[in-house]
């Protein structure tokens, strides 16, 4: 038997899609955990420097970064064509 295709309204799409930032917040921070729970270790950006943290929280700098960019909700970037 051929399945139907499942169709979803534009508000139920949207409202799926609402909830992307918090799982990604959620995934990020389970993977965070994880790792460090391994004795892996995580990077992070952290007042203008990539930092490297381990599970028992000894901090390395690894390297000074640009100031972070804000950027507001809904908007658009238009980026360069990569020349190989």
């Amino acid at each position: 038997a051929m399945n139907k295709p499942f169709l979803l309204s534009e508000e139920a799409l949207t409202a799926l899609e609402a909830q992307i930032p918090a799982m990604a917040e959620r995934a990020f921070a389970q993977a965070e955990l994880h790792a460090l729970a391994t004795g892996g270790k995580v990077l992070k950006a952290r007042a203008g420097k990539v930092v490297e943290i381990d599970a028992e929280g000894h901090e390395r700098v690894i390297k000074a970064i640009a100031p972070a960019v804000r950027v507001p909700a809904g908007s658009r970037w238009v980026l360069p064509a990569v020349r190989e």
